[in-house]
């Protein structure tokens, strides 16, 4: 093998708690260069990642330009579109080249990213040599478990996904299988045999080595009962009858090949089935956002209308001609006087004063206006002389009570010919805020139910998205403990919608006016 035509960077690959950390620093003792900008060890890696902290932060920025993330299973998506992350990695391997040791280059990640690793390893004049490290798959879950809290299910398919596309994309490189039990029980022939595969055995000896720091106390996690019998596991057993070769023959591209096409099948149909389930958790989450906000509406008008205000109103007054209509230009704020009354100015020169709207606030509420006095001239029955609202109007005894639940009350008055045309009309009337009857406050019970069924959907959803990586049979079984929930929850929630559809403020302002009959099945 020639290693004269490009400097050689030797590339570990392996899934997450695979033991690559371990290799990279084994490798380091004999010579190579990790850099200087590496990730600080943590008491789950003593020994340290090796793992440049600008490569990382590049891997992460081309998975999510995939949307992905590291712990996310899932197809990817090229071409990846990212060319900050593309230049600093570029920027990361020409300082490597320019080292006079051989250059070593480690990250999980790069198992999902071989095509864009080398092509910046290309880019800055680096020939790429593959170590690819093995480890049982249960060993890996635990490991992913302990640290991570990950599932079983998300840590089998991270790693068939890891293995097999950093086999497919590595097969025309220099590459070679190592098994991190080997590597364990035998750190220095494991290696000998490995890089003398790669041609790189008299560049990267053993007699450079300054302690590997390879230990058997590092593998924390032992898979127990010989073999497993998961798929991933199968996979795991014939990669590793490809240890101490370069793994690219014809016959062991096609067993991987079939292992890939096996597992992008069974990804496919976990990924329809994790659709079907997402979808209906968004159908089930918009109803009891709905259910939730109706409630809290009713808790704000509640709120509003069960006291009297805490601040005096706010009213303004319009004015057109009956063929006009209302708009801002033509409107004007009416001015609090010290006896509780407000005026304003309507109209104008050659303006026709012939429907006046009054809004008494910029919030919904009762306000009882009385006194309506234009041009000088009483309005004598206001109640009858009102030709449209927002609200309910009821009489009282001195003028009406409009009961509003928009934002922007209003009440539109006939003037008939009260209001000369042509000029300024002075505009006189008290307004005050009311409370709302205590009817309605029976509303407010219900937001703790409210509140409560969206923090259980709340935690439903996230519980469903955390598990959305299993794969078909798995994901299925998982997920129907979520959509039994949801199917619970969305019961309780349309009982609770049936109560305030039945009960809502409309229908009691129609019992308030007499419009309305008691539903059947209610009280």
């Amino acid at each position: 093998m020639n290693t004269t035509e490009r400097p050689t960077a030797l590339v570990v690959l392996g899934m997450h708690r695979s033991g690559t950390s371990a290799v990279a620093g084994a490798l380091v003792a004999r010579g190579a260069n990790a850099g200087n900008a590496l990730l600080p060890s943590t008491s789950d890696n003593a020994n340290g990642y090796f793992e440049d902290a600008r490569l990382v932060a590049a891997s992460d920025a081309l998975l999510a330009s995939a949307g992905l993330t590291w712990d996310e299973p899932g197809p990817l998506s090229r071409p990846i579109v990212a060319p900050e992350a593309q230049a600093a990695m570029v920027e990361v391997f020409c300082a490597l080249r320019g080292r006079s040791t051989p250059a070593v280059v480690k990250d999980p990640r790069a198992c999902r990213l071989v095509p864009e690793w080398s092509q910046a390893m290309a880019e800055a004049g680096l020939r790429p040599a593959y170590l690819i490290v093995l480890r049982d798959p249960r060993e890996v879950a635990a490991s992913l478990q302990a640290r991570d809290g990950m599932s079983a299910y998300r840590a089998g398919r991270l790693w068939l996904e890891h293995l097999l596309e950093a086999e497919f994309a590595t097969r025309d490189a220099a590459r070679v299988f190592i098994d991190f039990e080997d590597l364990v029980q035998a750190p220095d022939a494991t290696l000998d045999t490995a890089l003398g595969v790669l041609g790189l055995g008299d560049v990267l000896r053993p007699d450079l080595a300054r302690g590997t720091g390879i230990e058997a106390r590092l593998r924390r996690q032992r898979a127990e009962g010989g073999e497993g019998e998961g798929f991933a596991e199968r996979v795991y057993a014939f990669a590793k009858g490809c240890l101490g070769t370069a793994g690219d023959g014809a016959v062991i591209a096609a067993a991987f090949d079939a292992f890939r096409v096996r597992w992008l099948e069974d990804a496919e149909s976990a990924r329809a089935a994790l659709l079907d389930a997402r979808a209906r958790e968004g159908r089930e989450r918009e109803d009891a956002l709905r259910l939730l906000r109706e409630v809290r509406n009713g808790l704000a008008l509640a709120d509003a209308w069960g006291k009297a205000p805490s601040r005096a109103p706010n009213p303004r007054v319009y004015w057109r001609a009956l063929d006009a209509a209302h708009s801002e230009d033509r409107s004007c704020a009416a001015l609090a006087q010290a006896d509780g009354g407000f005026v304003a100015t309507a109209g104008g020169p050659g303006i026709s004063v012939d429907r006046l709207r009054l809004d008494p606030d910029d919030r919904a509420g009762v306000f009882e206006i009385t006194a309506l006095v234009v041009a000088g001239v009483p309005v004598a029955d206001l109640p009858a002389a009102v030709i449209a609202c927002n609200g309910v109007v009821r009489p009282t005894a001195g003028g009406l009570l409009l009961v509003a639940i928009d934002d922007d009350p209003w009440i539109e008055i006939g003037l008939g010919s009260m209001a000369p045309a042509g000029t300024s009309v002075p505009v006189r009337f008290g307004l005050h805020g009311r409370g709302l009857p205590e009817l309605l406050w029976s509303l407010v019970d219900q937001e703790a139910i409210g509140a409560t069924r969206l923090r259980e959907l709340e935690a439903l959803t996230k519980d469903l998205a955390e598990r959305r990586a299993a794969d078909a049979a798995a994901a299925q079984a998982e997920t129907a403990v979520v959509l039994d929930a949801l199917d619970r929850l969305a019961q309780q929630s349309a009982e609770i919608l049936g109560w305030t559809r039945r009960r809502t403020f409309r229908y009691w302002w129609r019992r308030w006016r007499g419009e309305a009959k008691t539903p059947e099945g209610t009280s």
